[in-house]
């Protein structure tokens, strides 16, 4: 491992897409290495949404399942304060029920994915997996995109919005969300009740 202070001689080591250093699991966030080419947030309030997750247009396919728990005991949400809830859904090979959880604002995508497997119950193999098929990414449902894993949730501390507070998430394998998902979101977006259409491009398996 890279990090100053670690002694690790691990397997498996994370490259760094930033740096290009390597580094293990526990230094793999550029947050948890101190990346010297992480750029620094801006110093700024918390941002506020008004945005609640009823209002958060959810694909039908994706309602089989009934919630493990409500908004208000979102997993995480006694221990944070001004932190992002968002509703978590997992393709159906995970056989896991829909979730809410509550995040560190500054938390990487890549350790909120290993926060969402854990509280599913769902293995994350990501770092024994020999294709892309076989990972587990994170899609933004609002938007129909792909969340990069080395990217914070805090709208602040990238250069647009990857997640924001009521926001669904969408945890599938493969690097693109399934066809009948994207189908439904393009439907509901074109519908004369969203005024707001979103025409960001997304690749569909």
């Amino acid at each position: 491992c890279s990090h100053a202070s670690c002694n690790r001689n691990e397997d498996v080591l994370i490259t760094c897409p930033k740096c290009r250093q390597s580094y293990c699991l526990q230094h793999r966030s550029p947050l948890d290495h101190q990346c010297p080419r992480l750029t620094p947030p801006p110093q700024s309030a918390p941002v506020k949404t008004d945005k609640p997750l009823a209002k958060r247009s959810v694909p039908v396919q994706l309602h089989k399942r009934k919630f493990a728990n409500t908004v208000a005991t979102s997993y995480n949400a006694s221990k944070i304060v001004e932190g992002i809830t968002v509703a978590v859904f997992f393709d159906a090979i995970a056989d896991a029920n829909p979730f809410y959880i509550t995040f560190q604002r500054r938390n990487p995508v890549g350790m909120c994915l290993d926060k969402m497997c854990k509280a599913a119950n769902v293995p994350n193999t990501n770092n024994s997996a020999t294709s892309e098929a076989e990972r587990w990414y994170v899609f933004c449902l609002s938007s129909a995109t792909k969340m990069p894993l080395e990217m914070a949730l805090d709208p602040n501390m990238v250069a647009e919005e990857v997640a924001g507070d009521g926001d669904v998430l969408y945890i599938g394998k493969g690097p693109h969300l399934p066809k009948s998902v994207v189908e439904e979101i393009a439907a509901k977006s074109q519908s004369p009740n969203n005024k707001k259409a979103n025409d960001s491009a997304c690749t569909v398996a």
